[in-house]
């Protein structure tokens, strides 16, 4: 779990069953309320973007992603 003013640029999160990744990240604190974080995601399954609004405490389940680069070789013989 990981707390959601630790949220930051290309931070990958579950919310809800669903897969986020963080694309940009606004965290404003007012004279005597808590603080409110807003980030915009792209869910990762669909590939939609929107904005989430959090209170400051809350938790999401943290996701670590690894990516694997393929490359592809293309060798033509002449004939």
């Amino acid at each position: 779990m990981i707390d959601v003013n630790q949220l930051r640029k290309g931070t990958t999160f579950t919310q809800d069953g669903e897969l986020y990744r963080v694309l940009e990240y606004s965290h404003n604190k007012t004279a005597r309320g808590g603080a409110t974080i807003r980030v915009t995601v792209r869910n990762l399954r669909s590939g939609s973007t929107t904005q989430m609004t959090f209170n400051g405490g809350t938790r999401v389940e943290d996701v670590r992603v690894e990516g694997v680069l393929y490359s592809t070789c293309l060798m033509m013989a002449s004939s």
